[in-house]
């Protein structure tokens, strides 16, 4: 009985090592013959030994490689797969079996004649069956089975069509030459699998026009970790160099299709080729696309593609210690699908925003750092917020304070919690409601219902306790926008007072002087007896002389309840009586800096020619379509449309008065009205302009002149800096005005604002036709045959007092306000200019 069950054993051992080596048989090749047919097993040890292999080693109509086996190791280590461009032109490495393991190796892609880097893009373009030839769309390798892992594999990404451009010609159907795309990996659900696969240590250099790694329908469950994705940027403008007549920068005159429909020449709408702009030459680093689900990544690296980490078309998402850097122009570095989450991770804006919350994805948890980015370019922003209900850290890396960068953080949806422990700002757009946001940076709150606070703990970052830097070389307004009251002193009283806004003069005009400790004293920049604003620890403010210096006479500026407002703050002053305010009734008081309202929330105006009673007027023409102006139509309405219409300096509808807002921005009031050119909220392509009520603080008002050479500028609106004023294509009148991409270089986007306005004492000149009386004027001046003219009143040294625009032929104005002495004025008819002197009296 012993010896029977020790044979019995024995036997139990032999059949379990025999079948073990049935499962885990080992193969070794050494042709790709041989591991073709190897990987269509099941269960098996396949080894490909060392060395360089050729796809074109296998005959040119079976060079796929499919591995349909199930349950294999493919140990690659070693081995070096090349594949010729233009050899094939479909996927040709496949897993489509399941519970595989491949292992290491590397699969390049390499020209005929040799070529490592493309540098000469005429010639590689012009080459369509050595150079420029992809696989139409279709990944090197393509994963269709479940429960894969890759890992270690290296890829050495080549050829495709066009190549050099980016995606400026197109990226599917819609595309200018053709297109022939190379990718990388391809997981997918087409065939009824990719679910639970793991891509684990990839290393991809990808020198095509195509994505990196990508998932498509049915592909759940990925796992993406340990990868590394680098692509390649080239400058703009290098592709002025493509001078060839075969050569596509060439043949579409230096330009790229812009708008819906027109990416076939002749293009129906486009823009110049702009200079210093950076184009990826790649796709998208990691990308899901619709019907996909659950992806996971983690400890990845993107480089220099068009987009990074974008996952908003994935059921789930979740990033942790990635990095996706310098991607963009077209893209941005990372998006996540609503409740996706994203945890020590980091990125920077150099050529995208960092996120931009693509399609409005709700709910998504994300602690991300910031990395700095000086030589940044383009009008993005360093992040777009959109969609609701997020909970967002970013965190800022160690290192200088990037104090200069004027992008920002922009919030446009509601109910967020945001920490900012970065410098940098966050504006909250008109329609952001219910956020709670606490920010070592500037908080710029545009929008209602929104708790703001400062961190404590900001490291090296200071508080933002400068929403305002004064310039000690320069006269301010200090305005109450919501009384619409302006603080005032007289230099003698200890009263300040308040008074309008439209009012000008010495009692206005304030300066601020340096304590010396990083605080300012406010003080009547034409002096007086009692020229310093302060508090003497009473309800009323105090004015008093600048020997006064102590604790009760130096501000702080903090951000008010609405762009553009300060707080104004006595830091070291007394208990109760530190914070500035202008109350219902117009009196100016020192109160608790505890409050935080409207009251205590201050415009700071820079005084210059344009906002002390002086104006410029401006004609605006269409750079390329130059017998067509900017029209604010008839008269002036909220709402009233803005577009083009035969240039006439003379037509009042076409006269803009430019008010300068500070930093760069102006605005454009149109003459004799109160409506100024507005871009409505935020910011999309083709959306309209129009007259809206001028407000000195609307932002949708404010347009930064940028220089673009010949005399022509771009008018880029302030708070959506990636769109700016379009004419659209060529000139007609009634044609629409609207915005549209700020980065486009079409001249569609470039004006020539001409000054139609006298800066100096106008030479006296009469037309017979136009009668001032009485001269000299004691009250009341009449003008007749002016119809239809703009009147305005110079002082004896050239400085516009007052513009009017008259439509009566017989017009009285009242000139009461004018101190005695000489006065031109001067009448700009449709047909005539005339120049009167006048006394008063």
């Amino acid at each position: 009985m012993i010896i029977k069950n020790r044979i019995s054993k024995i036997m139990v051992v032999i059949l379990l090592f025999f079948n073990y080596a049935l499962v885990n048989a080992q193969t070794i090749v050494s042709s790709l013959v041989e591991f073709r047919e190897a990987v269509q097993n099941s269960n098996q040890n396949i080894i490909l030994e060392s060395g360089d292999y050729y796809l074109e080693d296998l005959p040119s109509n079976s060079r796929v490689i499919n591995c349909t086996g199930s349950g294999n190791t493919i140990d690659m280590t070693g081995a070096r797969i090349n594949t010729l461009v233009g050899s094939i032109r479909e996927v040709y490495f496949i897993i489509s079996g399941d519970n595989n393991i491949l292992r290491n190796g590397v699969v390049e892609d390499f020209y005929k004649n040799g070529l490592d880097e493309v540098t000469d893009f005429s010639a590689y373009n012009n080459d369509r069956d050595n150079l420029a030839y992809g696989l139409r769309g279709d990944p090197i390798m393509s994963i269709t089975g479940n429960q894969n892992l890759v890992e270690g594999l290296e890829m050495i990404v080549k050829g495709s069509f066009p190549y050099g451009y980016g995606s400026q010609y197109g990226i599917g159907s819609q595309n200018t030459f053709g297109l022939s795309k190379r990718c990388g990996i391809l997981i997918t659900g087409s065939d009824g699998g990719g679910i639970g696969n793991t891509l684990d240590g990839i290393t991809m250099y990808h020198y095509a026009f195509g994505h990196g790694i990508f998932m498509q329908s049915g592909a759940s469950e990925t796992t993406i970790k340990n990868c590394y994705i680098e692509g390649r940027i080239r400058l703009s403008n290098d592709i002025y160099n493509d001078t060839e007549t075969y050569d596509l920068p060439y043949i579409t005159d230096y330009k790229f299709p812009a708008g819906d429909g027109s990416w076939r020449l002749p293009f129906e709408e486009s823009y110049d080729i702009p200079l210093n702009h950076v184009y990826p030459l790649s796709e998208d680093g990691i990308r899901s696309y619709n019907n996909t689900g659950s992806v996971t990544v983690e400890n990845c690296t993107v480089k220099q593609m068009r987009g990074g980490i974008r996952l908003y078309l994935a059921s789930s998402a979740t990033v942790t210690n990635s990095q996706a850097i310098d991607c963009g122009s077209g893209g941005t570095n990372y998006n996540m699908p609503a409740g996706g989450t994203i945890i020590g991770s980091s990125g920077n804006f150099t050529y995208a925003p960092l996120s931009d919350f693509r399609l409005s994805r709700s709910r998504q948890n994300i602690e991300m750092t910031i990395i700095p980015s000086p030589n940044a370019i383009g009008p993005h922003n360093i992040a777009d917020i959109l969609g609701n209900d997020h909970n967002i850290i970013f965190h800022r890396i160690p290192g200088p304070l990037d104090l200069d960068e004027e992008r920002a953080i922009v919030v446009y949806g509601d109910n967020s919690t945001i920490v900012n422990e970065t410098e940098y700002t966050i504006i909250l757009e008109s329609g952001a409601t219910g956020n709670t946001v606490s920010s070592c940076g500037l908080v710029i709150n545009n929008g209602s219902n929104n708790s703001i606070s400062q961190l404590n703990d900001c490291d090296t970052v200071p508080p933002p306790s400068s929403s305002f830097t004064p310039d000690p070389n320069k006269t301010y307004y200090i305005d109450n926008p919501y009384h619409n009251l302006r603080l005032a002193s007289n230099g003698s009283s200890e009263d300040a007072y308040t008074t309008s806004t439209q009012t000008t003069g010495d009692d206005v005009a304030w300066k601020f002087v340096a304590k010396g400790n990083g605080s300012w004293h406010i003080q009547r920049a034409a002096g007086g007896t009692k020229p310093r604003l302060r508090t003497d620890n009473s309800e009323f403010a105090d004015m008093q002389a600048t020997t006064n210096s102590g604790t009760y006479t130096y501000y702080n500026f903090t951000q008010g309840t609405s762009a553009n407002t300060h707080f104004i703050t006595l830091p070291d002053g007394p208990s109760g009586r530190q914070r500035l305010q202008i109350d219902n009734s117009g009196l100016v008081r020192f109160m608790s800096s505890s409050l935080d309202g409207t009251w205590e929330s201050f415009s700071i105006t820079e005084i210059t020619p344009n906002n002390n009673g002086s104006s410029t007027i401006v004609h605006i023409t269409k750079r390329n379509a130059t017998g067509f102006a900017v029209d604010g139509m008839g008269d002036g309405a909220d709402g009233q449309n803005v577009y083009l219409w035969s240039a006439n300096q003379n037509n009042v509808n076409q006269q803009w008065i430019e008010i300068d807002r500070g930093n760069g921005y102006y605005s454009y009031q149109k003459i004799g009205t109160d409506y100024c050119i507005d871009g409505n909220s935020q910011g999309a392509n083709r959306q309209n302009v129009y007259l809206w009520s001028c407000a000195q603080d609307n932002q949708n008002q404010h347009w930064k002149k940028v220089s673009v050479g010949g005399g022509a500028y771009k008018l880029i609106k302030r708070n959506a800096p990636g769109y700016a004023l379009d004419g659209g294509s060529n000139g007609t009148n009634a044609q629409n005005i609207q915005l549209y991409d700020a980065l486009n270089t079409s001249q569609n986007l470039q004006w020539i604002i001409t000054p139609i306005d006298d800066i100096k004492a106008p030479d006296v000149s009469n037309d017979s036709k136009v009668i001032l009386y009485p001269n000299p004027v004691i009250n009341t001046v009449t003008i007749k045959g002016a119809a239809n003219s703009i009147i305005r009143i110079y002082d004896i040294n050239g400085k516009v007092l007052s513009v009017k625009h008259i439509s009566n032929d017989i017009e009285t104005m009242d000139v009461s306000s004018l101190a005695q002495g000489l006065y031109y004025i001067k009448v700009n008819g449709d047909t005539n200019v005339s120049t009167i002197k006048i006394s008063k009296k």
